[in-house]
């Protein structure tokens, strides 16, 4: 990706109840190739690219609590990796 496009973010979700996800790390440039390719790609961890849904993550502080209007953003992401874990 070129430009300011080369972001990345990861989120991590305990299943414990009344748990939110939260964001693990963000970063662009070379910090988004380590988390997408070192990190995931290593884990086998599910992609998911939006260019949109980076933007909006990653202004949020890594750890702190989920602002309720990403909920269903995440909520989307989270079915996402889920179906594709299924599938692995």
């Amino acid at each position: 990706m070129k430009g300011n496009h080369n972001k990345a973010a990861a989120l991590k979700h305990r299943r414990s109840v009344g748990s939110a996800p939260a964001f693990v790390a963000t970063g662009r440039e070379a910090v988004a190739i380590i988390i997408t390719i070192d990190l995931a790609c290593a884990q086998c961890v599910p992609i998911h690219e939006d260019r949109n849904l980076v933007e909006n993550f990653s202004v949020v502080d890594l750890y702190e609590e989920m602002p309720t209007y990403l909920y269903k953003a995440v909520a989307d992401t989270l079915t996402f990796i889920h179906e594709m874990s299924a599938r692995l």
